[in-house]
């Protein structure tokens, strides 16, 4: 139903049924569907209205709200990053290129063999299948290798740029910008007693755990700090660690995940509260 952005993600927790939409007049309402056809099945029975949703959902959000000076410093790490994985991804791919080539060094020299009658047919049809076979696994790799670290790298600067612009984004954007933020924010949406409950994916979750501490010492510092010409790169520096720690976390959730994940790229010019 078009303005419910949520029907199709909110789950009810009794029957494990999908919630639906109604209007009264110009309001929202969401509700249990089977609740509604079958009074039996689910205590999940009234409405829900939809401006509770949607702040309740707006606070979800900016529990993984960032500033946008940790966004830039997160981006640094991860520039960094780049580099250093463009050097190890440039070495195995010369690895899996000199594997392929010995391959291929190996299927000549079988070919020889055969024609100068050192090996029968059959023996010559089974290596050579053999050796086929391993430089069509090799050469997978050699394009896996090529293109894994360029997405999962991408996809991480993805999630700090999302983290940073989600909170605004719903607040003020369209239904379809609602719709791909909680479903790139959740793995399951559920609504009981008019309460909603995500659960996180596994990147988002250092983010959710570890930032609000860290931008509080980090405000602190900034505080104690007021003389410095530069607080913020002052402050860069005494919580690098932490900030890559952080950043470490989410890459690596992100890797284990990224042929599946979909972080929406959103745009807006507000500045997020800590």
């Amino acid at each position: 139903m078009s303005g419910s952005p949520f029907s199709l993600q909110l789950r009810c927790t009794t029957v494990q049924g999908s919630a639906t939409t109604g209007t009264r007049k110009t309001y929202i309402l969401y509700y249990c569907a089977r609740a509604r056809k079958q009074r039996d099945a689910c205590s999940q029975r009234y409405y829900t209205n939809g401006e509770i949703i949607e702040a309740q959902l707006a606070h979800e959000i900016a529990q993984l709200t960032i500033m946008p000076a940790f966004k830039a410093w997160a981006l640094a790490v991860l520039a960094e990053q780049h580099t250093k994985a463009g050097e190890e991804q440039a070495n195995r791919a010369a690895m899996h290129r000199k594997e392929l080539k010995d391959t291929q060094h190996q299927l000549d020299n079988l070919t020889g063999l055969r024609l100068r009658d050192l090996i029968d047919d059959a023996e010559y049809i089974r290596e050579k299948t053999r050796l086929q076979n391993d430089m069509t696994h090799l050469t997978r790799r050699l394009i896996d290798t090529e293109k894994r670290t360029d997405a999962w790298l991408q996809l991480t600067r993805d999630a700090f740029e999302f983290a940073c612009a989600a909170r605004e984004a719903f607040l003020t954007g369209d239904t379809e910008t609602k719709k791909a933020i909680v479903s790139a924010i959740s793995v399951n949406c559920t609504l009981k007693e008019h309460s909603i409950a995500l659960q996180s994916p596994e990147w988002v979750m250092p983010i959710k755990t570890q930032y609000p501490r860290l931008a509080r010492n980090i405000a602190a510092f900034e505080l104690t700090n007021k003389r410095s010409t530069e607080p913020q790169k002052a402050a860069f520096a005494a919580y690098n660690p932490l900030v890559r720690a952080l950043v470490d976390a989410v890459g690596t959730n992100i890797r284990q995940y990224a042929g599946h994940l979909v972080i929406p790229r959103l745009t807006t010019n507000a500045i997020p509260t800590n």
